[in-house]
This record gives structure tokens, C-alpha cells and sequence, in this order.
């Protein structure tokens, strides 16, 4: 099983969990592929911490 495979078997059950798609493409199209697979994220390697951080506190914000 892949990882987008992974995003949607898991958001059958779980709607409610954060999604954060990492890869080292930094295509488009992988990014639109992550998102339509159930993720609420996607950033690319390498991983830069503040980056990382910002993106986790949007997904949070966008949810609540």
C-alpha cells in the first residue's frame, strides 16, 4: 500500500486526523495527487523545521 492508498483507507475511519503528505517531488501535480488522496498537507524534502511547524499550525487552523 502506498501512501496515498494510506491517506484513504485511513480517512474511511478517520475524518478527524491530520494528513501531512512528505516527498522529495516537488511537482504539482504530486502535491494535487496527495491532496485529492485525503491529505491536508504536502511538503517537500528537505525537511525545514520552521516549514514544517507553519504548516502543521495551518492544517490546525483550517479545522477548527
Amino acid at each position: 500500500m502506498n501512501g496515498y492508498d494510506a491517506a484513504k483507507a485511513i480517512r474511511q475511519f478517520n475524518s478527524n486526523i491530520y494528513i501531512l503528505f512528505q516527498s522529495a517531488h516537488a511537482m504539482a501535480s504530486e502535491k494535487e495527487k496527495a491532496i485529492k488522496a485525503g491529505g491536508d498537507a504536502y511538503i517537500t524534502k528537505p525537511i525545514n523545521k520552521a516549514e514544517l511547524l507553519k504548516t502543521i499550525n495551518q492544517i490546525k487552523n483550517l479545522r477548527s
